[in-house]
């Protein structure tokens, strides 16, 4: 009861505040609730205050996603949107916080998205940080070092991107948190069920982000279906997802490629939007790019005991890089999708080389 009365009154000191910190406040309370140990509810209260600060002193410079715009001077409930099943639902939903921030506050929206993505930017830390914490257990300090290590990773690339990629790193940090929980426990619950639609919905903020985390997703089960992990349960839930996002997402892809000129040349004109442009505007890369490829599949055969010993709660993180790694030739954002799962196996190598025994 204490506790409830005391992170009431934050939120109401915060709201009295502003814009800024009642965001700030927010997702500080969310992150606090849904915390398992001391060193992540300290990092719920330190993280949001620090990321408040950078935004303050120039750190980042988010740009407001036009379609969103255009959509809140129309005036359109999320809602109606939904029921809808209209293709900017997600991204929409997403994004309506800011909104509602600078309707009350009579902000410009510029600057509303930008205190509200600021204001989300310690939970992709919290879920990458949650996500490392399945492999190994670490002490508290650790575990808040950890945390705050991710944390100015995450902030470095914060100022590299704009600000609708927030959400989507967050979706797809979310998604591999729900395969690593049934990957680790072997059991396919509610609450991974939960998590999986929630990073689906996060990380379709455009069209490549939103099609590369279902990849990652359909990969993962494909995974947890080869682990022999409760497969009838696994194939029931993924056709739950497909129910719920597959028209959306296919929707989106007719969209794209109506855009490109429609039919299959429209995948290879497509590439002209991404990391795949040189692949068109330089065909000596093609046969480049393909003995690259076969080079890694050597590699990984050559290797294949010491990439199986791998512990499981990172399979699925190694699984989504080389994902999004495809995914990524259509769109420098896409290809931004890999940086969680990335960061996630890049911190568990470091973790691990400071825990070896030093000689003496």
């Amino acid at each position: 009861m204490a506790q409830a009365l005391a992170l009431a009154a934050v939120i109401v000191l915060s709201f009295l505040a502003g814009p800024a910190p009642f965001l700030s406040a927010c997702v500080a309370v969310i992150l606090w609730l849904s915390a398992s140990s001391p060193a992540e509810r300290a990092l719920a209260v330190t993280l949001p205050i620090a990321f408040l600060l950078a935004l303050a002193l120039g750190a980042f410079h988010f740009e407001s996603p036009v379609q969103i715009v255009d959509l809140a001077m129309r005036d359109i409930e999320p809602l109606a949107m939904f029921l809808q099943q209209d293709l900017w639902w997600p991204r929409y939903l997403v994004a309506y916080p800011a909104i509602l921030v600078t309707d009350h506050w009579g902000l410009r929206f510029a600057d509303g998205f930008a205190y509200y993505c600021s204001a989300i930017l310690p939970a992709s830390a919290m879920v990458l940080l949650a996500a490392l914490r399945l492999w190994r257990r670490m002490d508290e300090l650790r575990a808040f070092a950890v945390g705050l290590g991710f944390a100015v990773l995450v902030a470095a690339i914060a100022t590299q991107m704009n600000g609708r990629l927030i959400p989507a790193h967050i979706g797809i940090g979310v998604i591999i948190l729900g395969l690593a929980r049934i990957v680790m426990n072997g059991h396919v619950g509610i609450r991974e069920g939960l998590l999986l639609a929630i990073g689906v919905v996060l990380s379709h903020m455009t069209t490549g982000t939103g099609l590369v985390a279902f990849a990652v997703l359909v990969a993962g089960v494909a995974l947890i279906i080869s682990l022999r992990i409760e497969r009838s349960r696994m194939l029931g839930l993924l056709w739950v997802l497909s129910v719920l996002f597959g028209p959306l997402l296919f929707g989106d892809l007719l969209k794209n490629l109506d855009y490109y000129g429609g039919g299959f040349g429209a995948f290879v004109t497509m590439l002209d939007h991404g990391p795949g442009i040189f692949l068109r505007r330089q065909p000596w890369v093609v046969p480049l790019a393909l003995f690259a490829v076969l080079v890694v599949l050597a590699v990984v055969w050559r290797f294949r005991a010491r990439l199986a010993a791998i512990p499981r709660a990172l399979w699925p993180e190694a699984l989504a890089v080389p994902v999004t790694g495809v995914g990524g030739l259509y769109g420098f954002s896409t290809l931004s999708m890999g940086l969680p799962p990335l960061l996630i196996l890049l911190m568990s190598a470091a973790v691990a080389w400071s825990s070896r025994p030093r000689a003496a």
